[in-house]
């Protein structure tokens, strides 16, 4: 059974709980040792990160899924595929003859580098500490979307003003940039992040950090979050990506929607190969091997090998 994907990073105390319960090991690709352009790419990156191969492998693994995915979702990849690639092993992957790597990076031959759900979890938290990686809020999952800080700073920089000239809407928005890439982002590694009500100065930008905070929620770069009774005194906010909103509305109905079909079925599971050839998702843009990735690194169902290849069976949850 694979582990339910935790909603944070792993406190030391349930590091122990998630090893007894992690049953699922992957084998991730190294890469070829006499590929020269590997040499110089992969070791470059590798030392980039301090010769850890932990991180080199969850990096290389956020960097594979958001290729496969690109045409779908541009910019990002949520957690619970980083789950299935790494922890599940991408055994929907077994299932399709026409795309190795379908439901995930899949087992690949050689030496087997082990990862853990507890291994991941560090991992991202890592990457993240290391501004290498952010995480972006997914309403409605239960999860986090995954996103290189580098290229969420890009998004950031290309931001278009949604207001008239005559507004100095330019103006303002080219502050609140200014003001977001210096104190929020990569200090703050996502998906959320707190600040006092009123706010302060906002850096060497002018204006109040509540000013630019406000421009870039109308800009759909940030969502305003309740912040609970506990907290009062601040405003919470959420990382987003500009014009994400159908991705993410397709992250919660795709899911929604393929947990109901199996569910229709008589023993509440489903042939991978089946889903992939019966299963066609009307209320997502995200494509069936997403979703496939997505229950499976979510903890939503057990990946059960048969003779006539890899099922989906739904695990009940009180």
């Amino acid at each position: 059974m694979l582990p339910r994907r935790p909603s944070g990073a792993l406190e030391k105390s349930e590091t122990a709980s998630v090893e007894q319960n992690t049953t699922k090991r992957a084998r991730v690709d190294w890469g070829d040792d006499n590929d020269d352009d590997w040499g110089e790419r992969e070791v470059g990156l590798l030392e980039s990160l301090g010769g850890s191969g932990r991180l080199y492998e969850i990096l290389t693994c956020v960097r594979r899924l958001r290729t496969k995915f690109q045409a779908t979702c541009p910019h990002f990849v949520s957690r619970t595929l980083v789950y299935d690639a790494l922890v599940g092993g991408g055994e929907a992957a077994d299932d399709n003859e026409d795309d190795e790597d379908a439901g995930g990076l899949g087992e690949t031959p050689g030496d087997p580098h082990v990862l853990s759900a507890t291994d991941v979890d560090i991992g991202l938290e890592e990457l993240k500490r290391k501004k290498v990686l952010m995480a972006l809020y997914l309403p409605g999952v239960g999860d986090v979307a995954l996103i290189e800080t580098d290229e969420y700073r890009e998004i950031v920089r290309r931001l278009k003003p949604r207001t008239p000239k005559r507004l100095n809407a330019p103006d303002s928005l080219r502050l609140a940039i200014e003001f977001f890439q210096e104190s929020i982002v990569g200090t703050h590694p996502g998906p959320t992040f707190q600040m006092p009500k009123g706010g302060g100065r906002g850096g060497g930008s002018g204006g109040t950090s509540t000013d630019h905070l406000d421009v870039l929620v109308k800009h759909d770069l940030l969502l305003r979050m309740p912040a609970g009774k506990n907290a009062p005194n601040v405003d919470v906010f959420a990382f987003k990506v500009p014009g994400s909103g159908q991705v993410v509305k397709s992250c919660v109905d795709g899911r929604l929607e393929l947990v109901s079909r199996i569910k229709r079925k008589r023993h509440q599971e489903m042939l991978v190969s089946k889903i992939r050839k019966e299963i066609k998702l009307r209320k997502s843009t995200l494509g069936i091997d997403w979703h496939i990735a997505d229950l499976i690194g979510s903890g939503l169902v057990n990946v059960v090998p048969t003779t006539v290849g890899s099922l989906l069976r739904l695990i009940a949850h009180e």
